[in-house]
């Protein structure tokens, strides 16, 4: 019951914050969705870059699998 209580009084500091201080709550989403595009913009590159190595990169054939 207590954890009831504690929630509801959580839930609704943070309904009034929100209403409160929405222009800064928008400001910290813009910020962050920023951050998440940079974040996965430096993956997509990686993973770009690795599969460019990966498909220029030639196999080696050993001397055991050569037959004469």
């Amino acid at each position: 019951m207590n954890r009831l209580i504690a929630g509801l009084i959580l839930l609704a500091i943070g309904l009034w914050g929100a209403a409160t201080w929405w222009w800064f709550i928008w400001d910290v989403l813009k910020g962050l969705i920023v951050i998440m595009f940079f974040l996965t913009g430096l993956i997509m590159v990686g993973s770009g870059v690795k599969s460019v190595i990966q498909s220029t990169a030639e196999p080696v054939k050993s001397s055991s699998d050569k037959k004469n």
